[in-house]
């Protein structure tokens, strides 16, 4: 969860603020605010009204300023409450008609231990005690409103979801510097972390390497999560390094596997062969032991299109 206590759904990656969900590497809500009629000069997937250096947003509607909020409540007392209650599952003792329709109105509400679902509504959540009770206007965004902009940040996102899932589980370790000793801003950890940010990633710029920057391959990055389910190895290189001309790295689509398992790549270990097996299967092309120029490590290419 983040600063505001909020809980962060592993599968999107969205921190859910009872009215809206949250899109960190984007800063912004994924589906437009409840109460966009009533404040037109605000954008409609706004966060804190569009105002987040002065004001807080508690529940995914307007923001609410944070000195008068914190000076007004002790932000300990009301997160251990929250710790305390967090597993609890709960509904609103509101009824549905006599919630606030305003941020000034919720305002008078702001201690409320309601999660933001009424009494006439079956559902039910486990949700921070800090949520408020939503207002009518909550139950009439439509469905397709939300899916299809969520729908559309998990596709088009979906290298971050995996760059950050390999970061975070930690079964493949990125290197820091170039097998060449190069140290430079297009290591393979570099690219992760640009990568899990939302970003191209960087090449290098020296040897026959081309310099700028590319999107990673959001298939390579799924095929290597897949393969980190099954194996733990480190990746040596991704857009990186110096390499042939025309090498698949400068392209975003490859990736270069020097140990396994804890062990160096050669044709006598014990698991490149089921490595090879597992990798082609998720549609990598494979160069490794046996094969020219390949004999210490393992080059994994992944296509963007069906060939």
């Amino acid at each position: 969860m983040n600063m505001r206590f909020k809980e962060r759904d592993r599968e999107s990656r969205f921190y859910y603020y009872g009215a809206r969900y949250y899109a960190g590497w984007l800063c912004r809500f994924v589906s437009v605010d409840a109460l966009k009629d009533d404040y037109p000069e605000l954008t409609t997937f706004q966060y804190a009204s569009n105002n987040p250096i002065t004001n807080i947003d508690l529940d995914g509607l307007e923001g609410i300023d944070a000195l008068d909020y914190f000076s007004r409540y002790k932000p300990a007392a009301a997160r251990a409450k929250y710790e305390a209650e967090k597993k609890r599952e709960y509904k609103t003792t509101t009824p549905l008609e006599d919630q606030p329709k305003s941020r000034s109105a919720r305002n008078e509400n702001i201690t409320s231990e309601v999660s933001g679902y009424s009494q006439n509504d079956s559902r039910t959540i486990d949700g921070p005690i800090l949520s408020l009770p939503m207002p009518k206007e909550f139950y009439k965004i439509k469905s397709e409103d939300f899916f299809s902009m969520s729908n559309y940040l998990k596709s088009s996102q979906s290298d971050i979801n995996y760059a950050q899932r390999l970061i975070d589980e930690d079964k493949v370790t990125f290197a820091t510097l170039h097998v060449s000793g190069v140290n430079d801003k297009a290591s393979a950890k570099e690219n992760m972390i640009d990568a899990a940010a939302g970003d191209s990633v960087n090449r290098s710029s020296y040897g026959t390497a081309p310099g700028g920057r590319v999107e990673l391959n959001p298939k390579l990055l799924s095929g290597l999560y897949k393969l980190s389910q099954k194996f733990n190895f480190s990746v040596s290189e991704l857009a990186g390094a110096s390499h042939s001309k025309n090498s698949k790295h400068y392209e975003g689509i490859a990736a270069d596997i020097n140990y396994i398992n804890g062990m160096h790549v050669s044709s006598e270990h014990p698991k490149w062969e089921l490595f090879k097996k597992e990798a082609i299967k998720l549609g990598f092309k494979f160069l490794g032991p046996g094969d020219p120029g390949h004999s210490k490590h393992i080059h994994l290419t992944m296509p963007r299109k069906e060939n």
